[in-house]
């Protein structure tokens, strides 16, 4: 069934209460057995808000898609950068140079080019967001005992608050750096306050007042 421009899966189970969950961009509803069409439209319309949030994000998260092949546009620190591929190297490595992503290869093979940019990026993110962890850390005289970064599939960031981990995505360095101080600065704040409540809020603000223009950014509608 399709409501407000949404897809969503139905599915009828043996269970007490209707659930919501989404995966990649794709929602599902598990409902009671004889859960009536009135309670179902009720339940999603109340979750409507965060449903499309969270679509949001996911549909920023899909413009990272490529094929790796040569002049194809890569995007770093908010700045487009061209592919350039060259064959016949004794060993492989990625370079940047101006504008450009060299990879120095020994053959065209996909999978090393892709393991070569995600360790391109993976350095490049490491040292800006260790930078900004420094700097927010200073501001907010809260610490966190370790950061790390993952491929995620839906979520720029994430905090372990029992164990003070923050953990960032790895596509935050195709953004402007304003993306992902943002980012340190939000799952940094979650030690202090677990939920995004008024409270959360008003930190957010207080610290960084340019905040939403570096999640509109992030969610595909600047």
């Amino acid at each position: 069934m399709i409501i407000e421009g949404i897809e969503f899966e139905l599915t009828r189970k043996n269970i007490k209460y209707l659930r919501l969950t989404i995966r990649e961009g794709k929602v599902r509803v598990s409902a009671p057995l004889l859960a009536s069409e009135k309670e179902i439209f009720a339940f999603i319309h109340k979750k409507m808000h965060l449903i499309k949030k969270h679509i949001n994000s996911c549909s920023g998260m899909a413009r990272f898609e490529k094929r790796y092949v040569e002049g194809e546009r890569f995007q770093l620190w908010g700045k487009d950068y061209t592919l350039r591929l060259k064959l016949g190297h004794a060993a492989n490595a990625c370079l940047l140079s101006g504008n450009e992503i060299i990879l120095c290869l020994k053959s065209d093979n996909i999978e090393i080019k892709k393991k070569l940019v995600k360790q391109m990026y993976l350095e490049q993110l490491r040292e800006k967001a260790q930078e900004y962890l420094r700097r927010w850390q200073s501001v907010t005289g809260l610490e966190s005992d370790s950061l790390r970064i993952r491929d995620m599939k839906s979520r720029w960031g994430s905090c372990n608050i029992p164990k003070k981990d923050i953990c960032l995505n790895l596509k935050l360095a195709c953004f402007e750096e304003l993306c992902l101080s943002y980012v340190t600065l939000h799952e940094l704040l979650h030690l202090k306050e677990r939920g995004h409540n008024k409270r959360f809020y008003a930190l957010l603000w207080r610290y960084m007042p340019e905040w939403q223009k570096a999640r509109q950014t992030l969610n595909g509608r600047a």
